[in-house]
């Protein structure tokens, strides 16, 4: 709940990054999986 109003507060850009970039490393580290 909390983190639904962070995005609201204005971070959403930065959450964004941050998911992407998980999703990058992920797919470029099979291990992570």
């Amino acid at each position: 709940m909390s983190g639904k109003r962070r995005i609201r507060g204005g971070r959403a850009p930065n959450r964004t990054m941050l998911y992407m970039a998980m999703l990058c490393g992920i797919q470029h580290n099979p291990v992570m999986k």
